[in-house]
């Protein structure tokens, strides 16, 4: 009988922050080019670190209209990202 080895809870925080990185940088390249507005709100986030609290505040509005937003912007870098991985199996 063969024992899998699973990785310590300190390597499994480590790789999740890898990946994570991973994913932000991926996504922070895709978002690059979307429109000023939108741009400036995902990179806020997700490139400097500020809450949606944070966010809220400077932009002047309220936080459940951040996370709505960027829900969206969201939305659409994915949608971005999964038509750059289409076209590169193309």
């Amino acid at each position: 009988m063969t024992l899998i080895r699973r990785p310590n809870a300190q390597q499994q925080i480590q790789d999740r922050r890898i990946a994570v990185r991973n994913f932000i940088q991926e996504h922070c390249e895709l978002a690059k080019t979307l429109p000023p507005k939108k741009k400036l709100l995902f990179l806020m986030r997700f490139d400097h670190g500020y809450s949606n609290a944070e966010i809220a505040k400077l932009c002047g509005v309220d936080e459940t209209t951040v996370c709505r937003r960027l829900k969206k912007i969201i939305a659409e870098v994915e949608e971005m990202r999964n038509c750059c991985k289409n076209d590169e199996k193309e």
